[in-house]
């Protein structure tokens, strides 16, 4: 079957401008991961990687084959590999309900933008088609956690900060891309109405200055394929989509030795590849959960055709401790306050509320007979993954209580196909 996605040219950035950020020694790799630190460049790229239209940061091989990562915790099996951070791809249909930018208004961007007002990071700004090095710290450090937990994750192989940039074909430095940002900030603090933007924008051009740095970064994964990907494809594509990562899960079951095997070429074999990666995304949450974090945005973005959850910067713990007092982790943001229908945490609603609307939306169509025994499934992996932990306890929150709102929201969304609205972000009171 013909590959329908698209191609971009990359290029290797300057060795001379890497510095190594991170390498996961479980990995057991043929070649050195810095080979993958790519950078779009359509002009001179001699690097040919598959894009997404929905991944507007990350572009991969396009190429499956078995990657191990192993030691005493884990034996994980991986089968692509995906680079994150190498310049701004489709930029003329890249929307942000959260920033106000709908498709067509960053048509003719460079290969990196930074774009002045995000309420996604703590500075306020975000640099599109790059990755900010604070963000992979949260990244490798949850990973660590969660896949020694028996998640289903993507896979850290390595981090690589650079000081180039290509941009329009040139080699741009990192030094004199930030100084042109500063100096839009400043400009844009200049011209801002208020007090309150004028000293927001100078915040964020000493930011700039101060602590921002992109690094490219390698990730391996079982699928690239993304649940939004398969949910906006035609019919060929999703064909295509589900046929390779059916075909990269047999790859890992063979190489973990299990006798497990899919096949999508029949309704039936797809009702059964369904039910193994619907199974893990309740697994997944339950283990999360079970391990006291909430991952916060469990869209269809970041949950792959393999079962896998993905983009862990966001994970946070729901509980922490300071001078013996115990509460909500303010980091997790204004999903702090108790739910009144449920009683539970918002973060922890949240959590259990997208994934079912994202099962929800799988088996829409082609797949909509299917909802009530999936439903089963996705319960039983999370009730699975949670088992007999108490991760909540300290704030009187019990697992059984995790396990009926679970229960209950995936009834009602997953089975009955009833909708939910998103979970409210706490009110800001004055102070």
């Amino acid at each position: 079957m013909e590959n329908p996605f698209s191609i971009e040219k990359f290029r290797n950035l300057p060795e001379s401008g890497l510095t190594e950020v991170y390498v996961n020694k479980r990995f057991k790799l043929y070649f050195d991961p810095k080979d993958l630190a790519l950078f779009v460049d359509r002009s001179n790229g001699n690097v040919p990687l598959r894009s997404l239209p929905y991944h507007h940061r990350s572009a991969d091989v396009g190429i499956s084959t078995i990657i191990h990562e192993n030691d005493a915790k884990r034996k994980n099996v991986y089968c692509q590999f995906d680079i994150k951070g190498g310049g701004f791809l489709f930029p003329e249909t890249h929307e942000s309900k959260k920033m106000g930018v709908q498709a067509g208004d960053l048509a003719g961007s460079p290969e990196a933008h930074i774009f002045p007002d995000s309420p996604e990071t703590a500075w306020g700004y975000d640099a599109l088609g790059l990755l900010d090095e604070r963000l992979t710290k949260n990244t490798i450090f949850n990973a660590n956690i969660l896949s020694a937990a028996g998640m289903r994750i993507e896979g850290i192989v390595a981090v690589y900060r650079t000081d180039t940039l290509f941009i329009n074909g040139e080699d741009v430095s990192v030094i004199d891309f930030k100084k042109e940002a500063i100096f839009r900030f400043r400009a844009l603090a200049v011209e801002a109405q208020t007090v309150e933007e004028k000293k927001q924008y100078r915040e964020m051009a000493v930011n700039i200055k101060e602590e921002f740095q992109p690094v490219v970064m390698i990730r391996a994964m079982r699928s690239i394929f993304r649940l939004r990907d398969f949910k906006n494809a035609t019919c060929n594509e999703r064909d295509v989509m589900l046929k390779e990562a059916c075909e990269n899960v047999n790859m890992e079951m063979k190489a973990l030795r299990r006798d497990e095997h899919f096949s999508v070429e029949s309704e039936e074999g797809k009702k059964e590849f369904l039910r193994f990666i619907i199974h893990w995304y309740g697994k997944n949450v339950g283990l999360m959960h079970g391990v006291g974090m909430v991952h916060a945005f469990l869209h269809m973005g970041n949950l792959s055709l393999a079962g896998e959850i993905v983009d862990l910067d966001s994970v946070q713990k729901v509980i922490v401790e300071k001078k013996g007092v115990v509460r909500i982790n303010p980091d997790i943001g204004r999903f702090q306050n108790m739910d009144e229908r449920f009683g539970l945490p918002k973060c922890i609603l949240k959590d259990m509320r997208e994934i079912c609307f994202s099962v929800k939306i799988l088996l829409r169509n082609d797949f909509r007979q299917y909802r009530p025994e999936m439903c089963h499934e996705l319960i039983d992996g999370y009730l699975l993954g949670l088992g007999e932990s108490e991760p909540f306890e300290r704030i009187g929150l019990s697992a059984e209580k995790c396990r009926q709102v679970f229960r209950i929201i995936a009834q009602e969304v997953v089975a009955e196909g009833h909708h939910m609205p998103p979970v409210q972000p706490d009110i800001l009171v004055p102070v």
